[in-house]
């Protein structure tokens, strides 16, 4: 699948122990742990509202500010507000492969630490932002593993994605696996899973390769009899087709995407 827009990799506390913020009374000094962990709640959100690639400064702050921290609405509003910043910039990155532009320039300028401290980011968020319209989307759009606990309004959300045809094809492709994995950990109501069925269903049907490809591996979290149907229609009919450049043989992709489906399906009870 194409770009993430979450790295599951957390940071450890021995890894940050080093790590400095700026965004003091002189910005070009950096904040200790210690600075940290006694900031006003005002310092805490002026460093979060900053440029979102200054990741030392922003990481550090989630990482070691006070849980009490996070209640202030100012320094909640900023955190939200940071995870918008952040999303942007991933979807940004989707758009330029929706586009068949290489995104590096844009990696490079943030650096590896950057998907790290994402995932800290989620990890610090989901508790304090629970319960929020504005961090629920914000979350659905960047960081789907925290969206999970969030049932129903994240569904409802991902169904919107899914169909707003402003979003890259990666994001679109991203709800999708959000709905099943909803679906997955029981977390939706009745009359959500027959929506969110439709909606994998319906993409199992995308134009789209890589849209497809996550809607197929999808169906088995809903309906078995209705996924083995249209899983064995897929595996028969799809026309997607390319030459193996190797032995010239014509190859199938995606109808061999979902005969490992349908194996899969056909081996659980």
């Amino acid at each position: 699948m194409r770009q993430k827009a979450i790295a599951g990799m957390l940071f450890s506390l021995p890894a940050l122990a080093a790590a400095t913020a700026y965004g003091g009374e002189n910005p070009a000094v950096p904040l200790q742990r210690d600075d940290i962990v006694k900031m006003s709640p005002a310092k805490a959100a002026a460093i979060l509202r900053s440029d979102a690639r200054n990741y030392d400064g922003w990481c550090a702050v989630v990482t070691y500010a006070p849980t009490a921290l996070f209640a202030d609405e100012t320094v909640k509003s900023s955190l939200i507000g940071l995870v918008e910043r952040i999303n942007k910039i991933n979807e940004d990155w989707r758009h330029a492969y929706d586009r068949g532009e290489n995104p590096a320039g844009l990696k490079s300028q943030i650096g590896e630490g950057f998907g790290e401290c994402q995932g800290e980011l989620a990890t610090r968020a989901v508790p304090v932002l629970k319960g929020d319209k504005r961090a629920l989307r914000a979350l659905v759009e960047g960081h789907r593993d925290a969206a999970l606990d969030f049932g129903d309004e994240a569904g409802r959300l991902a169904i919107q994605e899914r169909a707003d045809p402003s979003s890259s094809l990666a994001l679109r492709a991203e709800m999708i696996d959000l709905l099943g994995r909803l679906k997955e950990k029981g977390t939706l109501s009745p009359s959500l899973q027959e929506q969110a069925e439709k909606t994998v269903f319906d993409a199992s049907s995308d134009e789209n390769d890589g849209i497809k490809r996550i809607a197929i591996r999808n169906l088995r979290h809903f309906s078995k009899a209705k996924a083995l149907k249209r899983l064995k229609e897929i595996s028969a009919t799809d026309s997607r087709s390319f030459i193996r450049k190797s032995d010239q043989e014509q190859v199938f992709p995606i109808r061999e995407e979902a005969k490992k489906e349908l194996d899969r399906l056909l081996k659980t009870k």
